[in-house]
């Protein structure tokens, strides 16, 4: 059903509608004609016309992409005005905290300043599962021997010791077959972060100084459960680690 817009709204009694800008101007009074490029002849839409550029367009659809080019660039200061209005748009304290990062994040802003600065990965891990941080705590034996081993099949892992220096051994992956006169040892710095590939044989690392060892274990969600496999050594493959 068309709405009569001349005459009050019956619910709530508003006035009628009243377009701000006043109805067009018909035709001829002050307002050409609106060509109707539905009637036009394909001779008249590849007539070429001045592009905002000046040049001469080839084209109706080329002046048309030159238009929509020249609509999307922003005055001077246009960009600053957006910047202001948006700003003005955050929640109150936000607005107040606002003050305190510029002035901090203007304070950086000096030559060779830490701000510019760019720290690459240095290792990067990827897994279709999600990833799971752990902690591993490992008591200082009296003797580093060691009578089993472990790895994983399809799943890498990190190991970053916390409080103390860490006495890790491993030995290349060799798909299961035990290949412990392969095996090396090495010392890792506390706070250094080791990434273990695939089916790289290793345990547990063991402390140098400290009684107790306390690990950060990265590892895809349920490793343990789905892809961990466990060797015990014979007395012939059994050895020990001298520091």
């Amino acid at each position: 059903m068309a709405y009569n817009y001349n005459r009050n709204c019956p619910p709530c009694g508003r006035p009628p509608y009243r377009d701000p800008w006043g109805p067009p101007p018909p035709p001829g009074n002050g307002r050409p004609p609106y060509p109707d490029h539905r009637r036009m002849s394909s001779e008249a839409r590849e007539m070429p016309r001045l592009c905002p550029s000046g040049r001469v367009c080839e084209t109706e659809k080329t002046a048309e992409s030159e238009d929509l080019y020249m609509a999307d660039m922003q005055e001077p200061g246009q960009m600053e005005e957006d910047w202001l209005y948006m700003k003005q748009l955050y929640p109150n304290t936000a607005r107040k905290l606002m003050t305190y990062i510029e002035d901090a994040a203007d304070r950086l802003e000096y030559e060779n300043s830490l701000m510019f600065d760019a720290y690459p990965d240095r290792i990067a891990v990827s897994s279709e599962k999600r990833i799971g941080f752990s902690t591993l705590k490992v008591s200082k034996p009296e003797k580093y021997i060691v009578e089993e081993l472990e790895y994983h099949k399809t799943t890498w892992e990190m190991f970053m010791p916390l409080n103390d220096d860490a006495v890790l051994h491993t030995a290349p992956k060799s798909g299961g077959d035990v290949v412990t006169e392969l095996t090396e040892a090495f010392i890792v710095p506390k706070g250094t972060m080791v990434k273990l590939d695939a089916a790289v044989w290793h345990l547990a690392a063991m402390p140098v100084n400290v009684e107790e060892l306390q690990s950060l274990i990265v590892l895809p969600e349920g490793t343990y459960m789905n892809d961990c496999t466990k060797v015990a050594l014979n007395d012939e493959q059994k050895f020990e680690i001298v520091i």
